[in-house]
């Protein structure tokens, strides 16, 4: 007799994560098969809508071919995937150009744009600023500038829900995606006619809106038979991966909080509250779950700062370089880094900051540097931290998760610096956790909701306490970590 599993795909930026999950919560298949990156020109990032299809269906024939002694049956497939990333498709549902991806910088000009043409409304209807990554200003460079190719769009999708109709043939999308488009009422959970009028943007061209744990579909039978698959699977709709990402940590309640230190970094905090922040530093997304939304700041150069760091300073060995690193608070000596390598995100939204280091003297040696590293990244999830919570008694503890859970040093940094206590659930499977996390509550056989999942499959295996005597010492650090960025904006502006 055949056993009951749950799958789950992330169709992510470097890869198509896949795993399997049996209902205990137990991991029993697990693979990604790796996507390349197109980049045309400096600062461009773009991928073939077809190759995540096909790594997805390569994928999922290994990860099938795996099981098949194991005598599993697949109940049901949940979606993640990469937040922003354009697709367009015309009338034979054909991509028309490749997908301009959410870390693609081209659209600085259409930005611009959309600031003078929506003011005050965008952040009211959305709860986010203009920013390069999201979809809109995508759309509006493919209008400018390959016109014939945009005249041909019929349908316009996220990449989770492009792999997500070629599994099913239905389009949809869904609110976690929908959020990071600049097009769509993140009150009314609809897309905005409104503000596609004023950016001259046909909302039609948008699929309709689904929950994010409703059926979307059913695999289609000759996928099913391609693939090895019993046909008719339910298909869930789905979420982005930062929204995933926080199921498969466990967090999606209000007063719960997930840190994230993966290649970029996030702070992310479920609200019932869709207030958004006026200054348009904090994001404000659509949760899975109706009714709940989460703020989110974002730090672009996380575990990229300190990969950075590994291969200019000649330690090509991540657990060798942080615990050489001085963890000596010297207020004499501090030295201070802005790990903006690739401009920032939150609070500064500006494209144009750089890495800086500051403070150096004639003593300063590498693991100094990797100390200011190391703190420069745990401030920046600060600069998140207290814009989300200005009071801070809301919160003393989050979830951490990513390259930076498995450093105990780094981990006690980022305890002291945010002064939270933080626990650690072991190795996250993060947002292609979250989807088969959301494909398990289909059925409702075992359970029925997602907070009885969470229960089941996540618990806290350690936690770190912050050193409640260095919050004096952070705070001031962190007041001239600010004041350094704010003394340098002007230069950055200049930089070419």
């Amino acid at each position: 007799m055949s056993k009951e599993a749950f799958l789950g795909i992330d169709i992510g930026t470097s890869g198509v994560k896949i795993l399997v999950v049996e209902k205990t919560g137990n991991i029993i298949a697990n693979h990604t098969e790796p996507l390349g990156i197109i980049i045309k020109k400096p600062g461009w990032a773009e991928q073939k809508p077809d190759d995540w299809w096909e790594a997805t269906k390569n994928g999922l024939k290994f990860i099938l071919n795996s099981l098949k002694p194991k005598n599993y049956k697949i109940s049901s497939i949940g979606l993640s995937g990469q937040m922003h990333s354009f697709v367009g498709l015309n009338s034979k549902d054909q991509p028309v150009y490749n997908a301009i991806l959410w870390n693609d910088g081209r659209t600085h000009e259409e930005c611009k744009f959309i600031k003078e043409q929506t003011g005050s409304m965008l952040g009211e209807i959305t709860g986010n600023p203009p920013l390069e990554g999201f979809t809109a200003p995508k759309m509006l460079w493919l209008k400018k500038h390959e016109p014939k190719s945009y005249s041909k769009i019929t349908t316009v999708m996220m990449p989770k829900d492009y792999v997500r109709f070629m599994l099913t043939g239905e389009k949809f999308a869904e609110p976690t995606d929908a959020s990071g488009t600049l097009l769509y009422d993140i009150h009314k959970n609809k897309w905005s006619k409104k503000l596609g009028d004023v950016l001259g943007i046909d909302i039609s061209l948008f699929p309709k809106i689904i929950n994010s744990t409703a059926i979307a579909g059913k695999l289609r039978g000759k996928i099913a038979s391609e693939l090895g698959l019993n046909k008719n699977i339910p298909i869930i709709a789905g979420g982005a991966d930062n929204a995933c990402a926080s199921i498969g940590a466990g967090i999606i309640q209000e007063g719960s909080l997930m840190l994230t230190v993966g290649t970029s970094g996030a702070v992310v905090a479920p609200t019932k509250n869709p207030e958004y922040d006026p200054m348009l530093r904090v994001h404000l997304m659509r949760h899975v779950l109706e009714n709940t939304w989460y703020k989110m700041g974002v730090i672009l150069s996380a575990g990229a700062a300190l990969d950075w760091w590994k291969k200019v300073s000649g330690n090509e060995n991540f657990r060798n370089l942080i615990e050489e690193s001085s963890t000596k608070l010297d207020a004499l000596n501090q030295i201070l880094f802005l790990p903006y390598l690739t401009g920032e995100r939150t609070p500064h939204a500006n494209p144009n900051a750089r890495g800086v280091f500051f403070g150096l003297n004639s003593k300063t040696s590498r693991g100094d540097l990797t100390f200011a590293v190391l703190q420069g990244i745990a401030l920046a999830l600060k600069d998140s931290l207290n814009l989300i919570y200005e009071n801070k008694t809301n919160i003393n503890q989050a979830v951490l998760v990513g390259g930076g859970a498995k450093s105990r040093k780094w981990q006690q940094i980022i305890s002291d610096a945010l002064q939270l206590k933080l626990n650690l659930i072991g190795e996250s499977e993060g947002a292609s956790l979250g989807a088969a996390m959301l494909a398990s509550c289909e059925s409702k056989k075992y359970y029925r909701s997602l907070n009885e999942v969470i229960t089941e499959w996540i618990s806290v295996k350690g936690y770190i306490e912050p050193d409640h005597k260095k919050s004096d010492y952070y705070d001031e650090l962190h007041d001239k970590y600010k004041n350094l960025y704010l003394s340098l904006v002007t230069q950055f502006q200049n930089l070419k």
